[in-house]
């Protein structure tokens, strides 16, 4: 029967292969706490009087930091605080704000839930609604040409994305130059990003020689 190598409990929980141990749980636990406070002095990530902030979700990762934070927030090391951004999705955020709520008030720990649409007056999901960037990804694929001619919008262009790139296009088309002060090597050339929000596409404007073969 295998238990537990550090304890002999018969109920491991988990097998750690590199190294041979079979652990039961209240021994993970142990290691797992002891492994990050060893990093925490290794690299110095704290200092006594520090005032640390946790990003508390609900999940796993974010309570088990709370957890090993709390410890030094009890031998009064640092003040600590946690905050929960709800960020207003149905059906799935409800559950894991309910459980860092839960989790800091069961350790006694200042934290506050903070709407994404108190802050951005939209939540999630109302963006979502509006456009799914995933579903609705940009057609232009990398490496795309396009010929503007008199800074005109070429064929098959974003509409969009002309808004931004169209008035550089022009101004290039009109023999202006040198928009970046410098920043550019080719002085008859321009970076522009459109205007899209959710996926950015960057497009680079040169002047084409007349002359050219």
């Amino acid at each position: 029967m295998v238990v537990c190598t550090k304890c002999g409990n018969p109920k491991v929980v988990i097998s750690r292969k590199q190294s041979g141990q079979f652990l039961c749980s209240d021994c993970f636990i142990e290691s797992i706490n002891k492994k990050v406070q060893q990093t925490i002095r290794r690299e110095n990530l704290i200092q006594k009087g520090d005032k640390v902030m946790v990003a508390l979700s609900g999940g796993k990762d974010s309570v088990v930091t709370l957890d090993i934070l709390n410890s030094y927030y009890k031998r009064h090391v640092i003040d600590l605080c946690a905050v929960t951004i709800d960020e207003g999705i149905k059906g799935y955020r409800n559950e894991g704000v309910s459980i860092a709520k839960a989790h800091a008030k069961n350790l006694g720990i200042e934290h506050k839930v903070v709407k994404f649409k108190d802050c951005f007056s939209i939540d999630l999901d109302e963006i979502m609604e509006y456009e799914n960037p995933i579903l609705h990804a940009c057609d232009i694929l990398l490496g795309t040409e396009f010929i503007s001619i008199n800074g005109e919008m070429p064929e098959g262009f974003c509409a969009s994305a002309w808004e931004s790139v169209g008035p550089y296009a022009k101004r290039l088309a009109n023999g202006e130059e040198n928009f970046f002060d410098g920043w550019m090597k080719n002085k008859k050339s321009a970076m522009i990003s459109c205007n899209d929000g959710f996926r950015p596409v960057s497009f680079y404007l040169e002047v084409i020689d007349d002359d050219r073969d």
